[in-house]
């Protein structure tokens, strides 16, 4: 069981994991009790359809989307659920990092553009009703 499990399982935090321009198999933890990591990108976070084709496009994503029947079937159930959180999740996101300052001037490298965003997530634990995040950044060696 690893760190992420423990503080989810038995301490009973709410633990998320952000991996910063890349996938990280080190934030995975088991499947059922911790979530799956969310990649950032060290610019920020990219809004979701930002060229609608119609000006009630979000409407219409959730209303078919939205609650399901019966007869929905357990695929399109799972699908919908996790459509409409990681959409949820966007927008939080979105809205609660993008315009937020830091009062550290981070150096312009991609490592210093990486500990931006962590410490726009770190200021935003409270918005995002979180206990604990862990993040992922790396820099590339020499080739």
């Amino acid at each position: 069981m690893g760190g992420l499990d423990v503080l989810t399982e038995k301490k009973g935090r709410s633990v998320n994991a952000f991996a910063l321009n890349a996938n990280s198999i080190s934030l995975l933890g088991q499947p059922g009790i911790t979530t799956s990591p969310m990649i950032i990108s060290d610019s920020g976070i990219t809004p979701f359809n930002q060229a609608p084709s119609s000006a009630d496009m979000d409407s219409r994503i959730a209303s078919l989307n939205g609650e399901t029947k019966a007869e929905s079937g357990m695929f399109a159930d799972l699908y919908s659920e996790k459509l409409m959180k990681s959409l949820w999740n966007n927008k939080l996101l979105l809205d609660t990092i993008s315009g937020t300052p830091t009062t550290v001037a981070f150096p312009t490298s991609s490592l210093g553009r990486q500990l931006s965003v962590v410490a726009k997530m770190i200021d935003s634990r409270a918005v995002r009703s979180c206990d604990a995040d862990v993040f992922f950044v790396q820099i590339h060696g020499c080739k």
